[in-house]
């Protein structure tokens, strides 16, 4: 399986929660979820940090900080599914139960994620509650739906640069989070979910700076 790498959230400055900014015009099938809880992602760049919008380009090695607006649910799991159906928990990353979250202002996790060299489409998950919830059970739905995308199929869909069955278009952007499409959402029943998506763009050899 690809390797994934926590990078300490000193090296990386994060943006706050005040740039709540977006197009509307989404596809009548996508509802946003400003109100609700929903993830906030940045990528470490040489100036600092930088907020991305929901189907953004990224690339191999892009330091990704995961922040979270809990919206009033007391608990929460994230996790992600690359385009290699690899499934990835973040938080919270032990035990057997959901995170309490943080209700006052925008919460922050304490490492950054280094995306690894997996194509296509990474699909980031916010399974929230008002109440405790078991880890276990939302992973396994993780897994289920990672298996039922066909990664063999989808591999060579995204790499002629189609995105996922039940994905958003790339003229979607949000301010906040949004509903999973029916092929998108995980099988949790009285869980509430939101979904982040990046655009994994094939990696070629970097030359470095003298």
């Amino acid at each position: 399986p690809a390797a994934v790498v926590l990078v300490a959230l000193a090296a990386l400055p994060l943006l706050r929660g005040g740039d709540e900014g977006g197009d509307s015009g989404l596809p009548l099938e996508i509802r946003l979820k400003g109100a609700e809880a929903h993830l906030l992602l940045h990528r470490k760049t040489e100036e600092g940090g930088e907020r991305l919008r929901d189907g953004a380009l990224a690339r191999q090695h892009d330091q990704i900080q995961f922040q979270y607006q809990a919206a009033g649910q007391a608990y929460g799991l994230i996790l992600s599914i690359d385009g290699a159906g690899q499934v990835t928990r973040h938080f919270p990353d032990q035990g057997s139960r959901a995170a309490p979250l943080q209700q006052a202002g925008v919460g922050s996790l304490e490492f950054a994620y280094e995306l690894d060299d997996a194509p296509g489409w990474e699909r980031f998950y916010f399974v929230t509650a008002a109440v405790p919830f078991d880890v276990d059970a939302v992973m396994s739905a993780a897994y289920r739906l990672a298996a039922a995308s066909g990664s063999s199929a989808d591999a060579g869909a995204q790499a002629a640069g189609a995105r996922p069955m039940g994905a958003r278009p790339m003229g979607a952007r949000a301010a906040g989070a949004v509903v999973a499409g029916p092929a998108d959402s995980l099988d949790v029943p009285g869980l509430e979910q939101s979904l982040f998506t990046l655009r994994k763009e094939r990696s070629c050899t970097r030359q470095e700076a003298p």
